[in-house]
């Protein structure tokens, strides 16, 4: 457990420092120091007054303070002692303040501006702004009440008033400024602070030197807070030095000299110099035991305690002061809470009994509400599920139904693609059986005599069309395995180029009348040796051929743009690092680049008035990928279409 910032210690000393000067009293004893540095004419009775008030502060005893200060206040105007009236109306709200009845404080400390304004009074501004800044920096608003004690410093009559009230400004300015951390701030305001700290000249000879010397000890207090949390030991311990004699020459209380020397512990520990950190703490504990100080002087000295026996590694020693530091702690709070307790039966006559009557009808009235809140929330959650859970049910069942619709279209367009595929099977089948039939009719009429040309002619028509239906058969057979994920056995050794022209021979692309065909081989790839199945392979080159004679032939009754002119068609063959690349284009119909992968699925036929079963690009990509290859469409190609075939190059 670490020890609070630098900056709680070194405020503690301050309000300390500050209560001792004002004769020990309870609060800041700001007044109290105020009052101290006027060369004071001790037969003023304006003063006789405040000094009544201020005993009435220090001593908390509010009634007495609100009952007479109306008739100081009333005094000091009758004399015109402008000052003095605004220094013990300051009393009475900073009273307030300080008992955290903000309300009441800020209502007379509004009334004091609205009076210093009327009056053209700095001082009497200067007072309301700092009561303003206090009662924000209570509250842990600290910006608010840095600007108001920036504000007070302006406002301050330097010169005409004595400093100690500045000096309070000062200190608290300084504190609110390193909560935030505005450094800048900070270095601004020391330098303002300093300039008017050096017009105090400590003479220890002097009646004013004890006054003096509480100035700039204040000051260098600051100063140790600022550099210490900055990480700055060097400028801190100078300001513990300065601070150690300007306190020799001021007449410290014991509690104050005890702060001193806890500050000191405080600085050692934050340099991680322990043991001079024991030494300090125990000096300090010894200070508070020897002159029976307050339980806030013990709390101090023993964190000290805690935190340098801790650094030291010295565990049970760190364990005892943590536990009496919280004892402390913790004893210091409960006091605080019956204080609070009796101040109210005091004010508002309440009894034990009808306090806690009180609060038993408040718990009571809580339980009921806590009650009714956990039975609506129950209600609200419960809701909640049901409209999550019959959402759930609504998205489910509407994916269902996406997933029905798309089924169903589905099966539509495949029954459909499967009608289309037996009526083009059946006129694929029905057409060379036609001819076959005919020509057998011709050969077995008897008497029919035919020359040999003709004979010539019927015997390439039948061998063509009895290859054709043969062709027909051999994809259905295909068509059955083109699911299968079996490996085709790769043991054939054989040339690029002899897959080629095997699949150019085979597919009869050279003999079709409509194309002017072009087969080239990149220099690279007519040495190269293949370790695959040459008959697959030669097969699925052959069908991406036959594709392309297929859909560059225009069908029975269209009339061509191109009268007179041939389409095209090219097997380019090239490699790359791992693979050879068949790249079969046409200059046909092409394939939209949407449809680039749906042309693979079985029967798919884009367009009907073309030849063909819609089969054979499937065999031909399922032929390639179980040979470790793959077959694509190449979509960057808009001049007709381009196959392009990858197969795997043999390993060195």
């Amino acid at each position: 457990m670490n020890r609070p910032h630098p900056l709680v210690s070194a405020l503690i000393a301050c309000c300390v420092a500050l209560l001792v000067f004002s004769c020990g009293g309870k609060g800041s004893g700001k007044s109290a120091a105020k009052a101290g540095q006027d060369s004071i004419d001790w037969n003023d009775s304006t003063f006789e007054r405040y000094l009544i008030l201020e005993r009435f502060y220090n001593d908390e005893e509010h009634d007495s303070l609100l009952k007479h200060y109306p008739a100081v206040l009333e005094y000091c105007l009758a004399h015109n002692d402008i000052g003095r009236y605004f220094e013990s109306w300051e009393l009475v709200a900073e009273d307030y303040i300080w008992e955290g009845n903000y309300k009441k404080g800020m209502e007379e400390t509004n009334k004091m501006m609205e009076e210093a304004n009327a009056r053209d009074d700095n001082y009497g501004r200067c007072i309301a702004h700092f009561l303003m800044a206090a009662a924000y920096g209570s509250q842990d608003n600290h910006e608010e009440a840095a600007k108001l004690f920036k504000q007070a410093v302006k406002e301050f009559p330097v010169g005409q008033r004595a400093p100690s009230m500045l000096t309070d400004i000062f200190s608290m300015y300084a504190t609110e400024a390193l909560i935030l951390d505005d450094y800048q701030e900070l270095e601004e305001m020391f330098r303002q602070w300093k300039d008017i700290r050096n017009h105090y000249v400590v003479d220890t000879t002097s009646r004013d030197a004890d006054g003096f010397a509480h100035i700039h000890r204040i000051y260098f207090e600051a100063y140790l807070s600022y550099y210490q949390k900055k990480g700055d030991y060097k400028k801190a311990s100078a300001a513990l030095d300065s601070i150690a004699y300007y306190g020799r020459v001021e007449q410290l209380s014991s509690m104050t000299r005890a702060s001193h020397i806890g500050l000191r512990a405080c600085l050692e520990n934050a340099k991680k110099n322990y043991a001079k950190a024991l030494e300090y703490a125990q000096q300090q504990l010894d200070t508070c035991n020897k002159n029976q100080l307050s339980n806030s002087a013990f709390q101090d000295a023993y964190q000290n305690l805690y935190e340098a026996n801790e650094g030291l590694g010295r565990y049970e020693e760190a364990l005892k002061y943590m536990k009496l530091w919280k004892d402390l702690s913790d004893s210091t709070t409960m006091s605080d809470n019956r204080h609070q307790l009796n101040e109210l039966n005091k004010r508002f006559e309440l009894n034990e009994l009808t306090a806690q009557q009180e609060r038993q009808e408040q718990e009571h009235k809580r339980f009921e509400l806590t009650l009714m809140l956990i039975i609506a929330l129950i209600i609200v959650v419960a809701l909640l599920l049901f409209i999550f859970f019959r959402h759930r049910a609504a998205v489910r069942l509407e994916k269902k139904n996406e997933q029905l619709v798309i089924a169903t279209a589905r099966a539509e367009e495949s029954s459909k693609m499967k009608t289309n595929f037996i009526r083009q099977i059946s006129h694929e089948i029905r057409t060379p059986l036609n001819i076959l039939s005919g020509f057998t009719q011709i050969l077995t009429t008897p008497g029919m005599e035919l020359d040999a040309a003709t004979q010539q002619d019927i015997n390439h028509r039948i061998t063509e069309n009895t290859d054709r239906i043969t062709g027909l058969v051999n994809k259905m057979l295909e068509l059955s395995d083109v699911d299968s994920r079996a490996v085709i056995e790769c043991t054939d050794m054989v040339t690029v180029v002899g897959i080629a022209d095997q699949a150019v021979e085979n597919s009869g692309i050279r003999q079709a009348a409509h194309l002017d065909f072009d087969l080239q081989v990149d220099p690279s790839a007519e040495s190269t040796i293949l370790t695959t199945n040459e008959q697959a392979a030669v097969r699925a080159l052959t069908l991406l051929l036959d594709n392309a004679m297929t859909f560059t032939k225009q069908p029975e009754g269209f009339q061509s743009d191109r009268q007179g002119q041939k389409e095209r068609a090219a097997l380019k063959v090239t490699l790359n690092d791992t693979q050879v690349v068949f790249a079969v284009e046409d200059s046909g119909i092409g394939v939209p680049a949407e449809e680039a992968e749906h042309i693979f699925e079985e029967f798919v036929q884009l367009n009907e008035y073309y030849e063909g079963t819609g089969v054979g690009l499937t065999v031909a990509r399922s032929l390639v990928r179980r040979l470790g290859g793959d077959i694509t469409l190449d979509t960057a190609y808009t001049a007709g279409a381009r196959f392009v075939m990858t197969l795997p190059k043999s390993e060195n």
